[in-house]
């Protein structure tokens, strides 16, 4: 067991194997966590890294903004994530970093992809897709 530590509170034992990003502190204000004890890296070490610690954090939990689309109308943006809310097929989809393609099969519901999605047209279904 390691010890995580809020930043700038206290300490609670966690297995190692997770891997955890963020807490709630006492205030129930989403905080970054790190590793404790000696030589232990500390996520929250200078403003550049907090600032990519809350971009990570707004990213993770949708902060950054949605968008439901059920239509099957063409949709441009900037998107990290989409969840299949029903389910649905792509007719088309542009990302940088996806291998393969997602068109022309359903995707079940429930189903989150994770990638730079900057285009995508529907021909079933439903999904949220989360701001970049």
């Amino acid at each position: 067991m390691q010890n995580i530590e809020i930043a700038g509170g206290s300490a609670w034992p966690v297995d190692p194997k997770f891997n955890p990003v963020c807490g709630v502190d006492a205030g129930g204000k989403v905080v970054p966590l790190r590793l404790g004890g000696s030589g232990a890296p500390a996520l929250s070490a200078g403003a550049a890294t907090e600032a990519k610690q809350d971009a990570l954090i707004e990213r993770s939990f949708g902060l950054r903004g949605s968008k439901v689309i059920r239509d099957t109308a063409a949709h441009t943006g900037t998107w990290c994530a989409f969840s299949v809310l029903e389910d649905a097929t792509f007719s088309a989809l542009t990302s940088s970093d996806i291998t393969g393609t997602l068109t022309g099969f359903a995707i079940p519901i429930g189903v989150t992809i994770y990638g730079t999605v900057t285009s995508l047209t529907l021909s079933s279904g439903k999904i949220i897709a989360y701001n970049k």
